[in-house]
């Protein structure tokens, strides 16, 4: 349509590297879709486009292997979703209402602290010296926990 992209196709970026595989309508990403940020493919986006923004459901992968599945708005988090933080042996989860790419909303955030007894100098205790599993359950206000 006017030399522009329409329909179904694939798209590479200069860098090579760079790539969209999914529709188009006037030259610009919208309905599914999949963009991949390396070379791998590791890395990547795959899900609902309108005028050129993630918007609808879709999956995101970070290279630090980051995940978020659930709701976009005009190119953010929002709405529904799930997000897991990976960072070595600690995990993290949040799962709930998202707006602006932050919590906001009602929603669950869990994270595991890495076992302390395991590079402990002294050796192993009996029991450890800090919680492993910790949750807040409640009300998020600008990616803050709000409330009790």
């Amino acid at each position: 349509v006017r030399g522009l992209r329409h329909g179904v196709g694939v798209y590479t970026a200069p860098d090579g590297i760079t790539k969209y595989e999914g529709q188009w309508r006037e030259g610009k990403r919208h309905g599914t879709g999949r963009l991949r940020y390396d070379a791998a493919g590791e890395a990547y986006y795959d899900g609902e486009w309108a005028d050129g923004c993630k918007h609808g459901h879709g999956r995101q992968v970070w290279p630090s292997g980051n995940i978020y599945e659930g709701q976009w708005r005009l190119g953010r988090m929002a709405g529904e979703g799930l997000m897991l933080w990976r960072d070595g042996p600690a995990q993290e989860q949040y799962k709930g209402q998202w707006e602006d790419d932050v919590p906001s909303g009602r929603g669950v955030h869990i994270w595991h602290a890495p076992d302390p007894t395991a590079a402990d100098v002294g050796g192993p205790r009996a029991m450890p010296s800090q919680q492993m599993n910790n949750s807040y359950d409640g009300e998020w206000r600008n990616g803050m926990r709000h409330g009790f």
